[in-house]
């Protein structure tokens, strides 16, 4: 075989090495974010159920119990606080419904966070008042930092 063929045949094999790796390396890259997708998977879905069993409290005043209503006031404001942790530049990628947007507009979106917990921590003051019209409104504060997310940076795709 003359050296030609053997550059030829490395070329090759080089070639298909990086058609293998390429996906490989962007795998690894998306499998990095994994961590921090679920995390704020994990954050917003505990901001729903805690948000929703105070929803469910005010919608029946005679089952009203306020210490549990303060309990998830308190686990509201927790999370709001930790919202903002699981999105790191790059985890736009994989398995989530977050914008890219998100990133390139990294000052508005992180405007928003920090008045989602601005609002979580008025939320657990009015639990902590007993006052369930004070609460119900307060709720409705928190939900219009969330719908305002989500709406800009929230995709509403599957994928």
């Amino acid at each position: 075989m003359t050296i030609k063929h053997h550059l030829r045949k490395s070329a090759i094999g080089v070639a298909g090495l990086l058609f293998l790796a390429v996906p490989l390396m962007a795998s690894a890259e998306i499998s990095k974010f994994e961590e921090h997708i679920r995390y704020r998977k994990a954050v917003m879905t505990m901001l729903k159920w805690h948000a929703d069993k105070i929803s469910s409290a005010l919608k029946n005043p005679q089952a009203f119990n306020r210490d549990e209503v303060l309990n998830n006031a308190t686990a509201v404001e927790m999370l709001g606080r930790l919202s903002l942790e699981g999105f790191v530049p790059g985890s736009s990628e994989g398995e989530t419904k977050a914008k890219a947007d998100i990133w390139t507009d990294w000052g508005r979106f992180k405007v928003l966070g920090e008045k989602f917990s601005t609002e979580t921590v008025k939320l657990r003051e009015r639990a902590k008042s007993g006052d369930a019209a004070a609460l119900k409104a307060q709720l409705r504060e928190v939900n219009k930092v969330c719908k305002s997310c989500h709406d800009d940076f929230k995709s509403s795709s599957p994928f």
